[in-house]
């Protein structure tokens, strides 16, 4: 399959399972850092989190359950386990930003879309599966401070990444816009002379 048929076909996979080989993920996390980066700054960061490691993240999540969630402990607990259990690989996306540079704030945002957008086109490119999740747990400030991040550091999302997609549990097909109603010609946006 060509890269950009791989792209036209990408959809999100949030129930997958099957370790990906090591030198495969070095290969996707490799791509990350291929992201375009006004300045060089890099950015980016991530904490991977291998099948080991899953209790672990579950457990610093449960616990920073925020007062207001609606949820018990238990079910804020289930709710982690259901979303994370049967992923293999996690990887918690980071961005630094830095305020001192001479590059504006949203270069830095869109650097770091760029970068986990790298390593799912690159995982699925390679046959494998993903899911690209955020929601509350990335703006949760008592998770931020569990994880050790400063106050510039912010979680951009939580990538997943297996190898195997269960045909019963494939998300359906996304249909996609028309083109028109998201690019348009320079000329229709032109003031009329005179």
């Amino acid at each position: 399959m060509s890269l950009v048929n791989t792209i036209l076909q990408r959809k999100s996979q949030p129930l997958i399972d099957g370790e990906i080989p090591p030198s495969d993920l070095q290969d996707i996390f490799q791509c990350a850092l291929t992201a375009p980066d006004h300045k060089r700054l890099r950015p980016w960061r991530f904490i991977v989190c291998h099948p080991e490691h899953k209790a672990m993240l579950i457990e610093l999540i449960a616990s920073s359950r925020p007062e207001d969630s609606g949820l018990s402990a238990a079910s804020y607990r289930d709710k982690a386990e259901r979303k994370l259990l049967a992923t293999p690989h996690i990887v918690i996306c980071l961005l630094d930003v830095n305020r001192t540079a001479p590059v504006p704030e949203v270069e830095q945002v869109l650097s770091a879309g760029a970068s986990i957008q790298n390593m799912v086109v690159a995982a699925e490119a390679l046959g494998y599966h993903c899911f690209w999740r955020t929601g509350e747990w990335a703006y949760n400030p008592a998770l931020r401070e569990k994880l050790g991040l400063g106050e510039h550091t912010l979680i951009t999302g939580f990538l997943g990444l297996g190898r195997q997609l269960d045909p019963e549990k494939r998300a359906a097909p996304v249909s996609r816009p028309p083109l028109e109603k998201h690019f348009s010609r320079l000329d229709k946006h032109l003031a009329p002379a005179g």
